[in-house]
């Protein structure tokens, strides 16, 4: 058993992933995150950790888990950097998409409160750039769900050295849920986070990320460029304002997409409470239309999945037998005076 700092004696592992490993520890019951080995022989690494922790410290939000305390222990080896946090009860999104998926009105709840929190660290200038199931903790309470954004800051940091740690074998992100942005490598502003969300909200509806593949490269591919199917030719039971939300959140450039997470929520609630029973039939935005197009070529305006439906031919005026257009009409002859 490890003590850090000779204060925080570290229990058993709670997870385990590209930001670090989480232990249960004791001072108070809380999440201690220990960073990978591969970052703690680089100081100005751990300056930049310090720095962006602080700014992770400074968030405050009932959906946005606690940072307490920040620190690096100096034992026999290298330092190891290391963050306090709120221990949260429940377990990832993740886990809940495989075990026991939201229902319909969860799915509202859920994707409300990561916009929730969204709205707070944007207004502080804090982006996470990883948004995705894994850092989203759930747990259910009655008829809600109470959820906890995880990782704010320390994304960031992360990015910043992907490219180095990418020579030791360590993958930095999840494909399934980037911006094109970050897929080309540009740098991610809020916008960036409102994408993510987007990917992670298709997935609870649909039950798989927009973009899948057989490898990261092809998934990145996807996200630059191709458009996703509408979750309603999916999941027909779905609300046709989701095609319209997501059809926005997932814009290819991010002037295209939500202006803030703000307008993101409101444009999800407003949906929700609109009745269901007098809702036109999922018409697809511009971009979905032209993912339909993209996939019948032969037929571009008609997506091969979609049923469309037939109507019978409308009756001649005066109730008489309809024309036959395939009737080959023979003139009679002429009549002529004797």
């Amino acid at each position: 058993m490890r003590t850090l700092s000779g204060r925080y004696e570290l229990l058993e592992p709670l997870g385990r992933g590209g930001m670090g490993v989480v232990y249960r520890a004791l001072d108070r019951i809380v999440a201690v995150k220990v960073l990978p080995t591969q970052m703690l022989r680089d100081e100005g690494f751990r300056a930049r950790f310090r720095r962006e922790a602080r700014a992770a410290a400074g968030l405050s939000h009932p959906n946005i888990a606690t940072v307490y305390d920040i620190g690096e222990d100096i034992g026999d080896g290298d330092p190891v950097p290391y963050l306090v946090m709120e221990l949260v009860e429940g377990g990832t999104l993740a886990d809940l998409l495989r075990q026991a998926p939201p229902t319909p009105n969860e799915v509202g709840q859920i994707v409300a409160a990561i916009l929730e929190a969204l709205e707070h660290s944007h207004g502080r200038e804090v982006v996470h750039r990883d948004i995705k199931p894994a850092n989203i903790m759930i747990h259910r309470v009655g008829g809600r769900v109470r959820v906890k954004v995880m990782d704010f800051g320390i994304a960031k940091l992360m990015s910043e050295t992907a490219i180095r740690l990418t020579a030791t074998g360590m993958r930095i992100g999840t494909p399934s849920y980037m911006s094109p942005e970050q897929a080309d490598g540009k740098p991610a502003d809020a916008r960036s986070d409102l994408y993510s969300t987007g990917c992670v909200l298709y997935e609870m509806l649909t039950g798989r990320p927009p973009f899948t593949g057989d490898s990261p490269t092809a998934v990145l591919f996807g996200h630059l460029h191709k458009t996703p199917q509408p979750p309603s030719q999916l999941i027909p039971a779905l609300a046709s304002f989701w095609d319209q939300v997501l059809a926005t959140a997932l814009a290819k450039d991010p002037r295209q997409r939500h202006r803030d997470a703000t307008a993101m929520r409101q444009a999800i609630e407003t949906g929700s409470a609109a009745p269901t029973t007098q809702a036109p039939p999922p018409v697809p935005s511009s971009a979905f239309a032209l993912a339909a197009r993209l996939d019948a070529p032969h037929l571009p305006n008609r997506h091969p999945l979609r049923r469309y439906p037939t109507h019978p031919a409308l009756p001649v005026s005066g109730g008489g037998p309809r024309p036959n257009p395939q009737r080959k009409i023979t003139p009679l002859p002429r009549r002529t005076e004797s």
